[in-house]
């Protein structure tokens, strides 16, 4: 299904060259994660995504949950005018896209999902400190934080994330860090994490942390 969604979507971008990379971003990242990815994402409600880039993977989500809200943040203003233009084709009234960075400006938008895809690693040690702080701030008490990220155990795949790093963002700085980090990154704001290594046909090494609010016996009713 989620498949099937992903190419509605995708043939929706006027540009080929969108159109490729697109699909491309949604071959490294196997189908089989975003599936999974979609099985904790609450049916109703409202999901915030932080870098959500070109709202392909927003627009899916927002073609399955009709009756669930999502705000989609990006820095990139072309980015973000695509998803706008695409989520308009497909008449998505429960999507919206946002042009902010999301380490200098405050996204108070109150929900009970936050979904953040491989956009951690791009940004500073300090601003993946103040983002989750943030979001922990936004999670309503049933909440639920999904970050996809990599991890650093396997060295060469690290390498190869960091050469696909370089090509995508230009030589940009990457700030890549391991699973003890975020450990106690969500268990300092008492989050109930599960993390998940996810082993892909390319060598890339996934995984996918799962913060739970709802079952932290410290947070507020």
């Amino acid at each position: 299904m989620m498949k099937y969604i992903i190419k509605i979507v995708a043939d929706q971008y006027d540009s080929l060259i969108i159109r490729c990379y697109v699909r491309i971003r949604f071959i490294i990242i196997n189908i089989n994660l975003l599936e999974m990815i979609v099985n904790y994402i609450p049916r109703n409600g409202k999901l915030v995504t932080l870098g959500c880039g070109f709202g392909l993977f927003e627009c899916a989500i927002a073609l399955l949950n009709p009756a669930l809200e999502i705000y989609g943040y990006d820095l990139n203003e072309e980015r973000i005018r695509q998803a706008k233009k695409v989520s308009k084709k497909l008449n998505l009234n429960n999507v919206n896209f946002f042009c902010l960075d999301v380490t200098d400006e405050d996204i108070f938008q109150n929900c009970n999902c936050i979904l953040i895809l491989d956009l951690l690693h791009h940004i500073s040690f300090s601003d993946q400190e103040k983002v989750l702080n943030r979001c922990y701030e936004m999670l309503s008490h049933d909440g639920v934080i999904i970050i996809k990220d990599i991890h650093c155990r396997n060295k060469l795949k690290l390498y190869f994330t960091w050469l696909l790093d370089i090509i995508m963002t230009k030589n940009g700085p990457v700030y890549y860090f391991d699973q003890q980090l975020m450990r106690s990154r969500m268990q300092s704001m008492h989050l109930h994490t599960i993390e998940m290594p996810i082993n892909d046909w390319l060598p890339y090494p996934h995984i996918l942390y799962l913060g739970f609010k709802f079952l932290n016996t410290n947070s507020q009713v």
